[in-house]
């Protein structure tokens, strides 16, 4: 649980990154935070909490067997979908104002690093105000037709918003009226007040404000899985991260990206292919408390996958301290990052796992302070110099690395298996796999009638990566008569786009007649035989 902890906070830096890209985060934290040696955890590690008939009160029992799960802190309503866009696949509900004004609100922006004053500098930009204010925060990410990631937010104030608030705060914005409804725009983005059971702002993009205008609030229809999490939260914890791994792994791989980069495999490692959609959620109050629910991928029982995973959290100090002991660190973070093994160990100590509803469920109770310790170590050992690089940059006495050509990077072995994959996804599976940029030439495959959206499975495994995104494209193919990758009939083909600028290759997926009209030298694989 300890990489999940990490990716919600990480998760928080990288969605506001998304919301201003135009800088990148620096590597180094501004300034030294001091790890707190935490108190005991749970007082009585054998007594179990469990939540009684009445919503408001705990019945505390004897566990010497230590099976029962935690009891959560919170009772609270879901997380409301209200003017949420359709499709999303990505939500992190956070609650600004519990957060910051809580005794581990500062040291929790510290922990961060550069990453957690930079969320708060850019969302006090977009939001008009100042964290401590905003009650409530919702982020959805959605993927908009160009294949770029959008977030659109939506927040409700501790002071009620107004629409004359909203002019004082976006004075150099755009006025337009929209379905009765007074609308501002600026710098590409949205602005309007929804009124509900409170007032809040919500600010989207252009492109998705009537969509999301005309909704009135209805929720949207999404990825089943995510919807049956969303019916599970709570929305009285701080925290709330619900995503669909394979989200992470195609369309909205860049949320992970850069230093936040190597939480992608954590993650796989963490849940593998058994969990379909995950929500994690954490709180501060007495104690810092921390929930991991998982929805099963199909013939996966909840309680076999809730055992793996907490197996995989007690796995999880021995891999770390691996990871730290085998290179030096930059002197700024090592003994924190020294720490982490133990803290994980105390972590799986205090972690039970059990399965409700059809969801695998691990919770965990720890002190108040073990959250921002665990995220201030997650994040120097993500950030920090290490290896040769922890005390200086020494030159490159070999020369820069050799390239390696598509052509090579396609010879090589993978795997790959799914049910049912959209074309675009399937391919942006293999590409990430591999290594190679993939793009889809959309408005050639729509000249031949052709859909990126079509649907397939696929189980190849140990196979040559061109072998696979062959077989992608031939079962992707319109017309089923075709008998192989030479047949005239098989209009999906790809082309390996060269480089004169040095930058490097990628592969495009187009259509025969469109190669052809371009005088595109299409691979041996679909070249008609010679005679």
């Amino acid at each position: 649980m300890g990489s999940a902890l990490a990716s919600v906070f990480l998760g928080i830096a990288a969605i506001a990154y998304l919301l201003s890209s135009d800088e990148t985060p620096p590597l180094q934290p501004a300034a030294p935070v001091t790890a707190q040696t935490a108190p005991p955890a749970p007082s009585d590690p054998s007594a179990a909490t469990i939540a009684s008939s009445e919503p408001s009160a705990a019945q505390v029992v004897d566990d010497p067997s230590g099976q029962l799960l935690w009891a959560p802190p919170t009772d609270g309503a879901p997380i409301s979908l209200a003017y949420v866009p359709a499709g999303t696949q990505c939500l992190l509900h956070v609650r600004p104002a519990s957060v910051a004004n809580g005794p581990e609100g500062e040291r929790l922006i510290a922990a961060l690093g550069p990453w957690g004053r930079s969320t708060v500098d850019r969302l006090r930009a977009i939001l008009g105000s100042d964290w401590t204010e905003i009650e409530s925060l919702l982020v959805a990410v959605t993927v908009n037709d160009d294949h770029q990631l959008e977030a659109t937010l939506r927040a409700e104030f501790a002071t009620p918003l107004d629409g004359a608030a909203l002019a004082g705060r976006f004075p150099a914005a755009r006025r337009t009226e929209l379905a009765g409804l007074t609308m501002y725009t600026q710098d590409g983005r949205a602005y309007f007040v929804a009124q509900g059971p409170a007032p809040v702002l919500v600010v989207t993009s252009v492109a998705l404000a009537a969509e999301l205008i005309e909704s009135a609030g209805d929720a949207p229809p999404l990825v089943r899985d995510i919807e049956a999490l969303v019916e599970h939260t709570d929305a009285d914890r701080d925290v709330t991260l619900i995503v669909a791994p394979k989200f992470l792994q195609a369309s909205g791989h860049e949320l992970l990206a850069a230093d936040a980069a190597p939480l992608r495999d954590a993650l796989r490692w963490l849940l593998g292919d058994e969990a379909t959609a995950i929500a994690l959620s954490v709180d501060w109050g007495d104690n810092f408390f921390a929930e991991l629910r998982a929805t099963p991928a199909l013939n996966i029982p909840p309680r076999r996958l809730a055992a793996k995973l907490r197996d995989r959290v007690a796995a999880m100090p021995a891999a770390v301290e691996e990871m730290v002991l085998a290179e030096p660190w930059h002197v700024y973070g090592r003994k924190v990052i020294a720490r982490l093994p133990g803290m994980l160990r105390t972590l799986a100590r205090y972690t039970r796992a059990g399965d409700e509803d059809g969801e695998a469920i691990v919770r965990s109770y720890l002190p108040a302070a073990a959250g921002h310790n665990l995220l201030m170590a997650g994040e120097l050992l993500l950030t920090q110099p290490h290896g040769d690089g922890a005390e200086h940059s020494a030159p490159n006495d070999a020369g820069p690395p050799l390239r390696v050509s598509v052509a090579e990077k396609l010879a090589a072995k993978t795997s790959l298996s799914f049910t049912k994959e959209s074309l675009e996804q399937a391919l942006a599976l293999l590409a990430e796999d591999v290594g190679v940029e993939i793009v889809i030439a959309g408005g050639d495959l729509q000249l031949d009638g052709i859909t990126k959206n079509q649907s397939l499975g696929l189980d190849l495994r140990d196979r040559p990566a061109s072998e696979i995104l062959l077989e992608i494209l031939l079962r992707a193919n319109p017309d089923r008569q075709a008998t192989g990758p030479r047949d005239p009939r098989q209009k999906l083909v790809y082309v390996i786009e060269p480089t004169t600028t040095g930058a490097a290759e990628r592969i495009i997926v187009t259509t025969r007649t469109a190669a052809a009209k371009r005088g595109d030298q299409l691979p041996e694989p679909f070249r008609a035989p010679s005679r």
